[in-house]
């Protein structure tokens, strides 16, 4: 028998990959060939050898705002912490990771999931939450919604506005960490529950973010060992006792390791049997269901709120953090204070932007800096020493 090349590297066409979702994928999961684009046919066609939802994350990827992540804050405003220590582009990417090895063990779209996390974050200002803080005192700032805003309206590289994301993707944005309650308050899929995907990445972004704050607080040398055992944390005692076999130079790592597979596996465990439970047996199911499916259980969830308390008030609140994120204040506000009060210092697609929007405008344009070009646009307006 004779091979060439060309049968043994075939290469699979969006219909040939739609076909291996609909026969490999849960019953469950989001089929990319059901999207929709809000805003309709594109002039360029679809590509021949991409499903719509990895048309997504590389879009997401390929954007202006998803770049700038590498210089904000996660919890340590750029250039305060270590060179090793997260970023909120570092923090983005581990959540897409986790989510989608999660969806590849629950037979779900991963490419879904890795969209909808890869995008969760964009809308966050300069220095993080204190830098939101800020901003929603003068505007009523959400950097949820911001990301939509961004996505749909804001980014600017294709002859459309925004990023023309499937609607999913968009529901997934919205309904991060969804009010299960209110969903008929939502934009998109009104009244519907979340996709499992779009579940998982909320999830994941929990995972993503206790487990590497754990790592980055002993990393930084901001808290110590002994400041977690003597909280009295019982999912820390569980994990210093799992990781006393390995040397001491790789603990650390280590610890984030096995807390990261601590909290999937038994998110894996509650949520089948929470879908199990409720007798959901296919996507229309999961669309109907008034309450998560993909969650941790009771009793981990309750230990891994303990955790998040602690490092609420030990790590986030240290003084050390505070500083930082307290500098990040009031740059904000004086940026807001001088472009209010001299809108003509504002660039030129603004000051259009804020005659017709006002605070909004501002908001926006402030949004949209990184740390760093905060500092620096706060240096040029107030620094004479500093040429513009």
């Amino acid at each position: 028998m004779i091979t060439t090349a060309e049968h043994v590297i075939a290469v699979r066409s969006r219909t040939e990959l739609e076909a291996r979702e609909a026969g490999n994928l849960s019953a469950l999961a989001a089929r990319s060939a059901d999207s929709v684009r809000p805003q309709g046919p594109e002039v360029d066609p679809p590509p021949s050898f991409r499903t719509h939802f990895q048309r997504d994350w590389n879009r997401v990827m390929h954007s202006e705002a998803f770049r700038k992540l590498e210089y904000k804050t996660q919890v340590f405003p750029f250039g305060e912490g270590l060179d090793v220590t997260r970023t909120r582009l570092t923090h983005t990417l581990e959540v897409s990771q986790i989510a989608g090895a999660i969806c590849v063990a629950l037979g779900l779209n991963d490419d879904l999931a890795r969209a909808i996390a890869l995008a969760h974050d964009l809308g966050h200002p300069p220095f993080g939450h204190s830098g939101e803080d800020v901003l929603r005192e003068f505007a009523g700032f959400n950097h949820n919604a911001h990301g939509l805003r961004i996505v749909t309206e804001l980014e600017h590289r294709y002859p459309f506005r925004g990023l023309n994301l499937t609607t999913v993707v968009l529901e997934g944005m919205e309904k991060h960490d969804a009010d299960f309650a209110s969903l008929d308050r939502y934009q998109w899929f009104p009244g519907k529950s979340p996709t499992l995907e779009s579940q998982v990445a909320s999830a994941a972004d929990v995972i993503a973010y206790r487990s590497h704050d754990v790592e980055d607080a002993l990393t930084s040398g901001t808290l110590t060992k002994d400041d977690f055992r003597a909280a009295g944390l019982g999912l820390w005692d569980e994990l210093e006792a799992r990781v006393e076999p390995y040397p001491e130079d790789i603990r650390t790592a280590q610890t984030t390791r096995l807390l990261i597979d601590l909290f999937v596996s038994d998110m894996l465990r509650e949520s089948q049997r929470r879908l199990t439970s409720e007798h959901v047996l296919d996507f229309r199911g999961v669309r109907s269901c008034s309450q998560p499916l993909v969650w941790f259980s009771e009793d981990f969830d309750r230990r891994q709120n303990q955790l998040g308390d602690f490092l609420g008030q030990s790590f986030y609140r240290h003084y050390k953090i505070m500083r930082m994120t307290d500098k990040g204040k009031r740059v904000i506000r004086a940026l807001i204070g001088e472009y209010q009060d001299n809108p003509n210092l504002l660039p030129p697609d603004v000051q259009k932007r804020y005659e017709a929007e006002g605070k909004l405008a501002i908001a926006d344009y402030i949004a949209g800096m990184t740390d760093r070009y905060a500092v620096r646009e706060y240096s040029r307006l107030f620094d004479p020493d500093v040429r513009v």
